[in-house]
């Protein structure tokens, strides 16, 4: 990556757009103010006035990446209000692998922000913070009142395990897709992402009326 042009774009600007791609390629461990700012064509000082340091922004980095997604993917994708629990479903599903598999236009970009996302909330830099569990957070309570109408009120005590099974859907694209990239490669479509998604809602729906059954 060349260096940015500083007479176009503001200091903090240029830091947080290099700083986006460098966190993407080496990780926050790896990951170098003086190489942040030499691709933004800044001061090694301008880090610390703007963002106090390198994990403040490094942390701005991952939020701004987060509300790209959430964004360019809402969890019910846009469907009205008087949209079925059945379709909600499957919106959640279509919403959450776009997240992960069209993060970005560019494939290289994607994988590379998802390994970051894994690489980081596994070694643990979000233990004392937030950052690590709001995705999940954010999941739960779009899904709870979804999966409670589906569940009925016989079966509310079971509520919380198919939460978890239909996350799981979920987190198993997102481990695959960063041990694996190539193998996933073929699902960055939409046409290959729906037809996935459409399997997913069809298992947990199923899956939520045995559950339902076994309670009845």
């Amino acid at each position: 990556m060349t260096k940015m042009d500083g007479k176009k774009i503001g200091t903090k600007d240029r830091i947080q757009m290099a700083a986006s791609d460098v966190f993407a390629e080496y990780g926050f461990e790896k990951a170098t103010v003086r190489e942040i700012c030499a691709r933004a064509d800044a001061n090694v000082a301008a880090v610390n006035y703007h963002f106090r340091d390198k994990k403040d922004l490094f942390l701005l980095v991952l939020r701004s990446w987060k509300m790209s997604a959430q964004e360019r993917y809402p969890l019910d994708m846009g469907l009205p209000d008087d949209a079925s629990d059945d379709q909600k479903v499957n919106a959640f599903y279509k919403a959450m692998l776009r997240r992960i598999l069209l993060a970005t236009q560019d494939s290289t970009t994607s994988y590379r922000r998802a390994k970051v996302f894994m690489r980081e909330l596994t070694d643990g830099l979000f233990r004392n913070s937030d950052e690590g569990c709001e995705n999940h957070k954010q999941m739960f309570e779009h899904l709870t009142p979804i999966v409670s109408r589906l569940l009925g009120s016989n079966a509310q005590n079971q509520l919380v395990n198919c939460l978890d099974s239909i996350i799981g859907q979920v987190l198993t694209y997102f481990v695959g897709y960063v041990v694996d990239p190539e193998m996933f490669e073929a699902l960055r479509s939409e046409g290959e992402i729906d037809r996935a998604a459409q399997h997913m809602t069809v298992f947990t729906l199923g899956g939520i009326r045995a559950v339902k059954e076994t309670q009845e």
